[in-house]
């Protein structure tokens, strides 16, 4: 058996040996063309598929992907052939004892082509036409707004949908992507390009890929829903009428009141009551204490 074993395994070595010389010469002739085969190539009795890595396989660098290189993080004045419209410095106004919360900054940008600049543009205008035309860049400027709540904007859009069949399923798949995606942060970014047929999301440099929708109604209702902030609509209504701007300006101020349950300001109130009521239990009995001469710790 060894007079077979040994020439068997000198074969086996002499045709790797083959195989990777004539790998590394190949490696320098790589054709970068496309091509939908995968040569194959046949040494020393040893069938090799060789692996080419052509263009097809690279990862093209999207102008979206470049809005997360910004540290610390500005609104670009240009996100590939979209251009800067307005921006707004959204706000949350909740009813006593909470406080005034800083949610996000939104940006709006429209293609450098559309029809929409330089022209009086009315609501409806610009929720037909910008599907397709128009991207949004969400920044993050508190903790308070995680995935969750984030993604919990998204199910209310149903209301400018009306009549359409799939509108919960794609609304229920968008509020998915943002539920699953990279932890919210304060300065996480979202952009959402807006299609004729879905929206794209990217977010904190994920690309959380493409919702698709059979017409331009999910892109309509994130548009509208988005301009029931007048001071954000305003913005961008003046802004597109005076044309294509060549600097970012500052965002407006946008406040939004939210309503909350009853419970959810009266149990926080009563807890304050009776906080301030065992301190100030806790001090007079203290006081009284001191007062009497008796060495008991406050």
């Amino acid at each position: 058996m060894s007079r077979f074993l040994l020439p068997a395994l000198c074969w086996l070595s002499s045709s790797f040996v083959s195989a990777l010389a004539l790998i590394r010469v190949q490696s320098y002739h790589v054709d970068t063309s496309h091509s939908s085969s995968t040569p194959q190539v046949a040494v020393g009795g040893l069938l090799l598929r060789q692996q080419r890595h052509t263009s097809d396989h690279a990862v093209a660098s999207s102008p979206e992907d470049e809005v997360f290189k910004r540290k610390p993080f500005v609104f670009p004045l240009d996100i590939g052939e979209r251009r800067f419209v307005a921006a707004a410095e959204m706000t949350i106004s909740l009813p006593w004892p909470y406080p005034l919360l800083r949610a996000y900054n939104v940006a709006l940008y429209v293609g450098v082509n559309s029809a929409l600049w330089g022209r009086s543009n009315g609501i409806n205008e610009m929720v037909t036409e910008m599907p397709g035309e128009a991207t949004l860049v969400y920044n993050l400027t508190s903790a308070f707004l995680d995935n969750q709540r984030f993604a919990a904007s998204v199910p209310p859009m149903e209301v400018f949908m009306p009549n359409i069949s799939w509108a919960s399923g794609t609304l229920a798949s968008l509020q998915s992507r943002y539920q699953n995606g990279p932890k919210f942060h304060e300065g996480s970014v979202i952009v959402v390009r807006l299609g004729k047929d879905g929206v794209h999301v990217w977010m904190d440099g994920v690309d959380a890929g493409h919702v698709k929708s059979p017409g331009p109604e999910l892109s309509q209702a994130i548009v509208e829903s988005t301009f029931q902030i007048p001071q954000f609509h305003d913005a961008c209504y003046w802004n597109l009428l005076a044309g294509q701007p060549t600097e970012v300006a500052a965002p407006v101020q946008a406040e939004v009141h939210v309503t909350v349950p009853w419970y959810a300001v009266v149990f926080p109130t009563l807890a304050v009551l009776i906080c301030l009521w065992c301190c100030w239990n806790r001090c007079i009995s203290c006081l009284g204490a001191c007062c009497q001469g008796k060495s008991r710790r406050c």
